[in-house]
């Protein structure tokens, strides 16, 4: 069962927090990136946390709705760090990230 109350502010808040991400390193000015991508990172989190909650919420769902929702989150996410990966120089990121995969595929 999912929690569409729990899920709807996440997905909100997630899209803001993305949309204020990008904005903020698109080099629109110095000033946003000092502030701007701190609050809406916070944001994009909340949501986050709001969203997987409002899936979770009692157990894993079987609606098409949260499958639907939940897949539409997981690409976003995958195009947003593949993108990252690509266009990073530093050799501490990419370790990093196949590290955090080691530990997350087997559980």
């Amino acid at each position: 069962m999912s929690n569409w109350d729990l899920m709807m502010p996440g997905m909100g808040l997630t899209a803001i927090g993305v949309a204020g991400v990008t904005i903020s390193y698109s080099g629109v000015a110095h000033t946003f990136i000092d502030g701007m991508h701190a609050l809406t990172g916070l944001t994009m989190f909340i949501g986050l946390i709001f969203l997987s909650a409002g899936i979770l919420d009692g157990g894993v769902s079987t609606s098409n709705r949260a499958k639907a929702t939940t897949l539409v989150i997981i690409s976003i996410v995958l195009s947003f760090a593949t993108f990252g990966l690509t266009m990073n120089s530093s050799n501490y990121t990419i370790t990093l990230a196949g590290l955090l995969m080691a530990i997350a595929f087997p559980s």
